[in-house]
C-alpha cells in the first residue's frame, strides 16, 4: 500500500513537472518570430524585403518612408515589445499597473515632468514629414499588437497584463525620458545638500570640483533642515527603482573620430561607445533601413521609436557622449502663511498649479494625488509625505526649453554634409550631447549640441531660494555660441564626457569625467599616423589606466619609505605594482590592490566626517566620490585628511598606509595569501539581469541573466566597466554598444552590443553578441546591398495585405 502512495506521489510530480515544462514552453516559444516569413501588413503600398546577418540585424529594404517605418514598428514590436512597453510606461507614470504600490513615488515624479503633455504639445507643430514617420511606425506596432494578441512575450503573462495600442506620442516621450535620464548631477547635488547639513556650510567646499577656487554663494535667509533631505530622497528611489527595472539609459560615453590624414585608408574613422547600465535585453536595436534614392542609414534606435539614434547613412557618420550639463536646480519655496494656495516670489503672491493625478495600480485598486507646481516646476518634495515646511520645487531643462530631438534625429538621418548635420542639432537641446561627424569629403568635427542654462549668480551646490529672481536662469545659450571643431590640425575630434573647453564665457557644469579616460584616448590617436578599424577596436578595449600611473606613483614611493611596517603580503604588493604596466585586465592581481587601495583610501579619508551610512550615499555617486578621491589624494593640504575621531592629526601619507594595509588584508581574506591566485576578474563581476530575471525564481525558470562574468577595466579606462566606491565587486556600467565606421569603405564597419537582436530570452538571438563583446570582439557592420545579400543568413517579406 505505501509503495503505491509512493509511486502515485511521484507519477502526481512527475506530471506537475511536465506540465510546468510545457507551459514554459508554450509561453516562452509563442511569441518567436519567424524571420523568413512572409507577412501580409495593412497599409503597405508595395513589398518590403528584410535581410538578417549572422546575429539577426535586420536590413529592411522598402520603396517609400511610409513603407519603412510601418515595417519598422513591426519588426522591433517581434524582437523588442515588452521592453518598449516598459519604456513606454515609464515616461507615463504608469509602472504601479504592474509592479504594484512600490512604484507609486516613481510613477508621480515621471508624471510631474509632464512628458506626454510636452511630447503632445510638440507634435502640434511637427514637420507633416515625421508626423507621417511616426504615424506609420505606430501602425507596424499595432499591426504585430493584433497579429500576436495570443502569443505576446512571456512577460505579459508572468505580470498578468495586456499592452494598450501604440501611439505616436508614445515614441516622442522616449525621446524626453533620454533627455531626463541623462541629467548628471541631482543626485551629487542632494548629497551635498546633506553633507552641509552634517558638516556646515564653511565645510562644504571641501567636497566640491576645484574646492580651492570655489566662492560659495550663501543667502542669509536659507538654511536647510532634516526634513529638506527627506523630501529630496524621491530621486534616491528613483534611481533605484529604474535600476532595477533596467531601464536607465545613460552614464557615460566615448566618441572620436580621425581624418584621412591620420587613418591608414586615406579617409576619415569615427568611432562611439556609449555607457550606460547594461541589461538584458541591450538598450539598443541595431538596424539598417533603405529606402532607394532616398534613404540609406544603419546604426541603432532605442526601442519604441523608428529613427537610428547614432549610425551612418551614405554621407556622414555620428555618435554621442554626454555633455554633463548643470542642467537641473531644487528650490526652496515659500508659502504664503495665511493661504498655502499661493507662494512668494520677488515679493508678490502667485498661486500654486494643482494637478491630479490617477494612479492605477497592480490587481486593481487605485491611487489619487495631487502634484502641486510653481514656477520652477513641480514640488517634489510632497512626493515622501515628510510633512516638511519647505516645499522643494524642480527645475529642469526638459520642462522649460524648447526642444525638438526627433526632428534632430530625423534629419541627421538624411544629412549630406557639416552644413547639414549643423542644421539638424539645432534643435537637439535638452538630450545635450557632444556629437561628432565624419563625411565622405573627408571631413570631421565636433557640436556641442546642448540646452546650457545661463545662470543670473553663482552656481548652486545646494537648494536655492526660490523666493528672490536672483536665483533664476536667464535663458539659454544660443546654438550659435555652442562650442565646436571642424577639420582641426591635429587630425582628430574626441571627447569622453570630459570638460567641454576649458575657456568659455558661460558655466556648463562641474560633473565632468576626470581627465585620464580622454587623455588616454587621446594619447593613442597622437601616437598613430596610420590608423586602421583594428586599431580602433584596440583602443575601445584598451584597459590601461592613467589614474593608476599617477596613483602608484605616489603610492610605491610612500609603501618603499615604509618598508619596515609592511607585512609579508604587504611586501608581496608592493613587488607586484613596482612591475605594473598598469593594465587593468581580468587576470591583474596589481589592478585588484590598486582598485582596493583606492577604495578603501576614501573611506579612511572621509567616513569620520560623515558617518557610515552618509559616507555609503556618497560613495554610490560617481561623480561626487571619483572627484573626491582626485581632490584628496593629489593635495596633500586638504583639510579633511585628518581623522576628527582620534587624538592625532593624521596626514594624507597616514592615510594613504592605512588604505594600502586594510586593501592587502581584503585580497588575502578573499582570494587567500598567494598573490598568484590575486585577480582583478575574480572580484570585478558582471551579471547582466532582465528586469523579470531579478526575481530569482524567474531567472531559474526563464534563464534571463548571464553571468557574472570576469571583468577588467575600471572607472577611468577606456573601455570602462564601471564599479562603485561602495561596492567594487558588482560591474555597474559599460558600453552598450561599441561602432567603428570606416568612411573610405562602409562594409569594413565593426560593431557589436552586450547581448543580441531578440528580447525573447529563449532566442538564438537573446544573447549571442555578449561573448564577442566580452572578448573585445566585433561582427562586420555591412551596409552595401551586395554584402548585404551576400552575408544575409534569411530573409523575410512584407507585402500589401489584401
Amino acid at each position: 500500500m505505501l509503495k503505491k502512495i509512493l509511486f502515485g506521489g511521484f507519477v502526481l510530480i512527475l506530471i506537475i513537472i511536465i506540465g510546468a515544462l510545457i507551459f514554459r514552453h508554450h509561453i516562452t516559444h509563442r511569441s518567436l518570430p519567424d524571420y523568413g516569413a512572409t507577412i501580409a501588413l495593412n497599409g503597405l503600398t508595395k513589398e518590403v524585403d528584410v535581410y538578417r546577418d549572422s546575429v539577426g540585424m535586420p536590413h529592411v529594404y522598402a520603396q517609400s518612408e511610409a513603407d519603412l517605418y510601418r515595417t519598422v514598428g513591426y519588426l522591433t514590436a517581434q524582437d523588442r515589445f515588452w521592453q518598449m512597453d516598459l519604456l513606454r510606461r515609464v515616461t507615463m507614470g504608469k509602472v504601479s499597473e504592474i509592479v504594484g504600490e512600490k512604484s507609486i513615488k516613481l510613477d508621480l515624479l515621471m508624471r510631474s515632468l509632464r512628458l506626454t503633455q510636452k511630447s503632445e504639445a510638440r507634435l502640434e507643430h511637427t514637420d507633416p514629414k515625421i508626423i507621417a514617420a511616426l504615424e506609420a511606425y505606430a501602425a507596424g506596432v499595432n499591426q504585430y499588437l493584433e497579429d500576436y494578441k495570443d502569443n505576446l512575450p512571456q512577460e505579459f503573462t508572468i505580470l498578468s497584463y495586456e499592452p494598450e495600442k501604440w501611439e505616436t506620442v508614445h515614441s516622442v516621450n522616449l525621446i524626453g525620458y533620454m533627455a531626463w535620464d541623462l541629467t548628471p548631477n541631482y543626485k551629487a547635488e542632494i548629497i551635498l545638500k546633506k553633507i552641509k547639513q552634517k558638516l556646515g556650510k564653511e565645510n562644504l567646499k571641501y567636497f566640491l570640483p576645484n574646492y580651492t577656487d570655489t566662492a560659495l554663494y550663501i543667502f542669509p535667509e536659507h538654511t536647510l533642515d532634516t526634513n529638506t533631505n527627506k523630501a529630496l530622497s524621491i530621486l534616491d528611489e528613483y534611481e533605484k527603482v529604474m535600476g532595477d527595472l533596467g531601464v536607465s539609459i545613460f552614464s557615460a560615453s566615448n566618441n572620436w573620430a580621425v581624418s584621412g590624414k591620420k587613418a591608414a585608408s586615406g579617409k576619415p574613422i569615427l568611432c562611439n561607445d556609449m555607457h550606460l547600465k547594461l541589461s538584458l535585453p541591450s538598450i539598443w536595436y541595431p538596424m539598417h533601413q533603405v529606402v532607394p534614392g532616398e534613404l540609406n542609414v544603419t546604426g541603432v534606435v532605442l526601442p519604441g521609436q523608428p529613427l537610428i539614434v547614432c549610425g551612418h547613412n551614405e554621407d556622414i557618420a555620428w555618435g554621442m557622449t554626454n555633455v554633463t550639463v548643470d542642467n537641473i536646480d531644487f528650490y526652496e519655496e515659500k508659502l504664503n502663511p495665511d493661504d498655502s494656495s499661493q507662494y512668494i516670489y520677488k515679493k508678490q503672491l502667485l498661486p500654486i498649479k494643482y494637478i491630479e493625478e490617477t494612479i492605477k495600480l497592480k490587481g486593481g485598486g487605485e491611487q489619487k494625488k495631487v502634484i502641486r507646481y510653481t514656477h520652477h516646476g513641480p514640488i517634489i518634495s510632497d512626493f515622501n509625505n515628510t510633512g516638511s515646511a519647505k516645499p522643494i520645487s524642480m527645475k529642469w531643462i526638459g520642462s522649460s526649453i524648447k526642444s525638438d530631438e526627433f526632428r534632430s534625429i530625423y534629419l541627421l538621418n538624411r544629412a549630406k554634409n557639416w552644413k547639414d548635420f549643423r542644421e539638424a542639432l539645432k534643435t537637439f537641446r535638452a538630450t545635450s550631447q557632444n556629437i561628432n561627424y565624419a563625411d565622405k569629403q573627408g571631413n570631421i568635427g565636433l557640436q556641442c549640441a546642448a540646452g546650457i542654462p545661463i545662470r543670473k549668480n553663482n552656481i548652486p551646490y545646494t537648494t536655492s531660494p526660490g523666493w528672490i529672481d536672483s536665483t533664476e536662469w536667464d535663458g539659454y545659450v544660443p546654438f550659435e555660441k555652442l562650442p565646436y571643431e571642424y577639420n582641426p590640425d591635429r587630425g582628430y575630434v574626441s571627447s569622453a564626457n570630459n570638460k567641454t573647453v576649458e575657456e568659455y564665457p558661460y558655466y556648463i557644469g562641474n560633473w565632468f569625467a576626470s581627465r585620464y579616460r580622454i587623455s588616454r584616448i587621446r594619447e593613442m590617436l597622437e601616437k598613430n599616423d596610420k590608423i586602421t578599424p583594428e586599431y580602433m577596436q584596440h583602443i575601445q578595449t584598451d584597459f590601461h589606466c592613467k589614474l593608476a600611473m599617477h596613483v602608484c606613483l605616489k603610492l610605491k614611493s610612500l609603501l618603499k619609505n615604509n618598508a619596515e611596517k609592511l607585512s609579508t603580503s604587504e611586501k608581496k604588493g608592493l613587488e607586484l605594482l613596482s612591475s605594473w604596466n598598469y593594465n587593468m585586465a581580468p587576470e591583474s592581481a596589481e589592478a585588484l590592490v590598486y582598485s582596493q587601495t583606492i577604495v578603501a583610501f576614501l573611506r579612511v579619508s572621509l567616513e569620520d566626517e560623515l558617518g557610515h551610512e552618509l559616507y555609503k550615499e556618497m560613495a554610490s555617486n560617481n561623480m561626487l566620490a571619483t572627484s573626491l578621491f582626485d581632490i584628496s589624494w593629489f593635495d596633500p593640504e586638504w583639510p579633511l585628511h585628518n581623522n576628527k575621531l582620534t587624538k592625532e592629526k593624521e596626514t594624507l601619507e597616514e592615510n594613504i598606509l592605512k588604505a594600502y594595509k586594510e586593501a592587502i588584508a581584503y585580497v588575502e581574506n578573499t582570494l587567500g595569501d598567494d598573490p598568484k591566485k590575486w585577480q582583478w576578474g575574480k572580484v570585478h563581476q558582471l551579471t547582466i539581469k532582465h528586469p523579470v530575471g531579478n526575481v530569482g525564481i524567474m531567472d531559474f525558470a526563464f534563464n534571463y541573466n548571464r553571468g557574472p562574468y570576469n571583468m577588467g577595466g575600471g572607472k577611468n579606462t577606456v573601455s570602462p566597466f564601471h564599479y562603485m566606491f561602495n561596492d567594487i565587486e558588482k560591474v555597474t556600467h559599460g558600453p552598450s554598444q561599441r561602432h567603428i565606421f570606416t568612411i573610405d569603405d562602409w562594409d569594413n564597419s565593426q560593431t557589436v552590443i552586450p547581448g543580441g537582436i531578440s528580447g525573447h530570452s529563449v532566442s538564438p538571438h537573446y544573447s549571442d553578441q555578449l561573448m564577442l563583446y566580452l572578448q573585445g570582439e566585433y561582427h562586420p557592420d555591412y551596409f552595401s546591398t551586395k554584402a548585404v545579400k551576400l552575408h544575409a543568413v534569411s530573409s523575410g517579406k512584407f507585402v500589401p495585405a489584401k
